[in-house]
């Protein structure tokens, strides 16, 4: 009786710490992805909608969300370095650290929605 009961405490400790891990791993993401909607507002909203529906400030920017659903988390990343590196388009080149690409990816990525 006693083995099971240390067996069943032992898995509630660790389910516990399976909790924490989680826990900091979505706030570490929301965290980023709040970085990344202060960059976006900075350095992309002059031109694409950052959020929600309406039509871009540019018409021939994409909105982020219609980005989103065309790019897969690492599709995205490759578009931010190109986009660092040589621009995108009309787009210019536009000087981004791989914590900011990061940043970004995690606010765009989530908005694709339902598919």
């Amino acid at each position: 009786m006693r083995k099971a009961l240390g067996v069943v405490a032992a898995a509630a400790l660790a389910m516990a710490g399976c909790a924490s891990v989680g826990e900091e791993l979505g706030l570490a993401k929301a965290a980023a992805a709040h970085r990344g909607e202060g960059l976006a507002t900075a350095k992309c909203a002059g031109c694409h909608t950052i959020a929600g529906g309406a039509a871009s400030p540019v018409s021939r920017a994409t909105p982020f969300p219609e980005i989103a659903k065309r790019y897969t988390r690492n599709g995205l990343t490759w578009e931010l370095e190109a986009i660092n590196d040589v621009g995108h388009y009309q787009m210019p080149t536009t000087a981004l650290s791989r914590d900011q690409m990061s940043a970004l990816v995690a606010y765009i990525h989530p908005q694709q929605g339902p598919s």
